[in-house]
């Protein structure tokens, strides 16, 4: 609270000390506006404004002074790879170049925001230099080079909020995510709106949100796949695989087959169902081979879980006394435990 004489020195309040404040301090104004609404983006916004003054005046411009043609410039810098020639020393955005045309995009929508609020708050500009600007971002239809059964890989990895290491780093590569930061993404089903089905991507470094719809796949060439054109269609949500020779095959779990799964492995383990619960944690997804004629028969149950690493490393000894021959990936947040039929 402002106390003694500087309490009653009411000039401090004026629109001719408001538009000397800095771009530094209106982008703090910024940020505090942005909190009253989303605290959680507040700070992210502000970064990403800071990242822009930082680039401004690393090679030699004012962001109070700023043009559409250094806005232009500064989305070209961040659709190149790392430059090591720049003169100093690189701040800590240069080491993630490029960045993809969404992530480019999502910039461009902060800055013109900003410049929005600081011309509205004293900043002495024109015109904002963002406006009547725009990133070519591309379409869903990159998803086409996806199959069938790598949409439903991508489908049940949403259900979990797991990491897929394959057909996600082709979705998010046929976007324009660099390889990298395609494997540190994770994933939430948001579920049908008015757009179609949709996936949501959280993007780790200091990323956002970024939603997709997916096309979910058709029954028919689900079949074509299976090698069976003449079978009726699929029930939903399919969990049944075997993936040997390329051939897939799926089929709807229940819970109550899930049940029924647990009880035979625990069984077979002598491990009672409550205390595969409390050790692997959520029972959202377990999937089991089918026989398919001429295909080896490989049973295996994938336990979605906590991502923790002290979880991991409960999970995992859990697996190693129980089964015998975990199959465990901590890259991918989640366990595998094959067993042998």
């Amino acid at each position: 609270m402002t106390q003694g004489a500087n309490f009653f020195d009411l000039s401090a309040l004026n629109a001719d000390n408001l538009e000397q404040r800095t771009v530094d301090q209106l982008a703090d104004g910024f940020r505090d506006l942005k909190a009253l609404k989303h605290p959680e983006t507040a700070d992210r916004y502000r970064a990403e404004a800071g990242y822009f003054f930082a680039f401004m005046r690393r090679f030699g411009a004012d962001p109070a002074a700023c043009t559409q043609p250094h806005v232009l410039r500064y989305l070209d810098y961040l659709a190149s790879p790392t430059h090591p020639e720049h003169p100093g020393d690189c701040w800590d955005e240069c080491r993630h170049l490029p960045y993809a045309p969404s992530s480019r995009q999502h910039r461009l929508d902060v800055l013109r925001s900003f410049y929005e609020y600081a011309i509205a708050n004293g900043l002495p500009m024109p015109a904002n230099p963002c406006t009547g600007l725009s990133v070519p971002v591309p379409a869903v239809d990159a998803v086409d080079h996806l199959t069938e059964w790598e949409v439903h890989d991508l489908w049940d990895g949403a259900r979990e909020h797991s990491h897929r290491e394959g057909a996600l780093v082709a979705l998010l590569l046929g976007c324009g995510m660099r390889k990298e930061e395609a494997r540190l993404v994770r994933i939430e089903n948001l579920g049908k709106n008015a757009f179609g089905p949709t996936l949501k991507f959280w993007r780790v470094k200091r990323r956002f949100w970024q939603t997709i719809n997916l096309p979910a796949p058709s029954a028919a060439a689900i079949h074509r796949q299976a090698g069976d054109l003449t079978a009726g269609p699929l029930l939903t949500s399919p969990r049944w695989t075997v993936t040997e020779a390329g051939i897939r095959e799926k089929a709807h779990l229940t819970d109550a087959g899930i049940d029924d799964i647990l009880k035979r492995l625990a069984k077979r383990t002598n491990v009672r169902p409550t205390d595969i619960y409390s050790h692997l944690g959520r029972k959202t997804s377990i999937t089991m081979a089918r026989t398919i004629p001429g295909l080896a028969m490989e049973t295996t149950m994938t336990f979605y879980g906590h991502a923790t690493l002290k979880d991991h490393q409960k999970y995992d000894a859990f697996a190693r006394d129980t089964f015998k021959d975990p199959i465990y990936n901590p890259a991918q947040g989640r366990e595998f435990w094959r067993l042998a039929t």
